[in-house]
């Protein structure tokens, strides 16, 4: 798991040249505003009207208004969980949204790799489903673990693993959704868990750079998917090619 952590991070140190060819750069452009895009109205949103929904909560309780103090923890502690529930669900939304895109850079840098080898390609409509199966499908198993793990960080003592046992869960998936699009190219979806679950440790570094990117005003949205995607990719072709695939 350790060696599969470095070499996701040693994927993204490779990957920084890639993003200065032509061909490269027009993805990354395309994708990264659809990602910023989707980044930005989630975010207005949240800054809008996630304001209030401390206060909501607290209306059901008292009447006349609950005391100010109680108001402002209240306040920190809903505007904190939907900022999570924000990183939650925004790599899922960016995953299908930027997916025909990195599904083709993906693609293109394979071949550039590996002298031009093409695997048989599937059918756009049926990347846009198995994607879609895909993200939906993490995104409850995600809730699922980030549940139990918030009902145990009330447990004194466990609240500081339960929160690097939270990022983790958080870095698995993103960096299982952005190397799916070197895999849906071989894979079913069965069979991609499967090589996931074999490969933690470099599914968690792709993850874990790829929602870092993210605290990166405006830059950071449009450089995650793609270079999370060049990363993921030549990490996947150096496994292709030590028969660890």
């Amino acid at each position: 798991m350790i060696r599969g952590f470095i070499d996701g991070i040693q994927g993204y140190l490779k990957a920084i040249p890639y993003l200065f060819y032509p061909w490269v750069l027009r993805l990354l452009l395309v994708s990264g505003l659809v990602s910023l895009i989707c980044f930005s109205l989630l975010a207005c949103c949240l800054y809008f009207f996630g304001g209030n929904s401390g206060e909501f909560i607290l209306n059901f309780f008292f009447e006349d208004g609950p005391p100010e103090w109680l108001s402002s923890i209240v306040s920190i502690a809903s505007q904190l969980v939907l900022w999570i529930l924000l990183f939650l669900v925004l790599k899922y939304i960016i995953l299908i949204v930027t997916a025909p895109f990195m599904s083709l850079l993906s693609e293109r840098l394979e071949e550039k790799l590996r002298d031009g080898y093409k695997d048989p390609q599937p059918g756009q409509l049926y990347s846009l489903v198995r994607g879609l199966r895909l993200s939906l499908s993490n995104l409850v198993r995600e809730i699922f673990l980030l549940t139990i793990l918030f009902v145990f960080s009330f447990i004194p003592g466990l609240a500081i693993f339960t929160i690097v046992l939270t990022f983790m869960v958080q870095s698995y998936y993103a960096g299982f959704g952005n190397i799916d699009f070197f895999m849906e190219r071989r894979f079913s979806i069965r069979q991609s868990r499967n090589f996931i679950r074999r490969h933690k440790g470099f599914a968690m570094a792709n993850g874990f750079v790829f929602l870092f990117l993210f605290l990166i005003p405006i830059l950071g949205a449009i450089l995650a998917p793609a270079l999370a995607t060049i990363s993921g990719t030549i990490t996947s072709v150096k496994l292709i090619e030590e028969g660890k695939f």
